[in-house]
């Protein structure tokens, strides 16, 4: 697969990636994998080790009590991942290091809205049950409902 392909595919990826809280860390790992895989390396030596940490803390951000902070922590979590996914596109479609930030960067722009009603979304429901359906009587998400 060519780095244009790669590159399309991988927008097109992310564009539906916006509904869920932690789709931008995914995106993060995605873009970085298609780079890997097209034999360009990773920019930030320490990233890799950190991926399974970085999906941990969106996922623990969503069972914070305080639905402020985890709206905050979540949409922080998921904009992170988009901007850095945004750079990886970039940089397989061929741009340098600067326009491939800027790429990033209006990828966090665009996404900040619909990752703010995705953290909303995840703080309201962090069971991942449909509104409405309550969790069963041991879970710890029972509290206050």
């Amino acid at each position: 697969m060519n780095k244009t392909i790669a590159s399309a595919l991988a927008v097109l990826a992310l564009a539906g990636c916006a509904s869920v809280g932690t789709m931008g860390q995914q995106a993060d790992v995605a873009t970085t994998a298609i780079g890997l895989s097209q034999g360009l390396s990773e920019a930030n030596p320490a990233a890799l080790p950190l991926v399974p940490a970085k999906i941990m803390a969106t996922g623990m951000a969503r069972k914070m009590k305080d639905p402020e902070k985890c709206r905050e922590a979540t949409q922080g979590l998921s904009l992170a991942g988009f901007g850095a996914a945004g750079f990886n596109a970039a940089v397989l479609a061929g741009a340098a290091a600067g326009p491939a930030g800027l790429a990033g960067l209006g990828l966090m722009a665009l996404l900040w809205r619909p990752a703010y009603d995705a953290a909303l979304t995840s703080c309201e429901q962090p069971t991942g049950l449909p509104p409405g359906v309550k969790p069963p009587e041991n879970s710890p998400f029972r509290e206050g409902v």
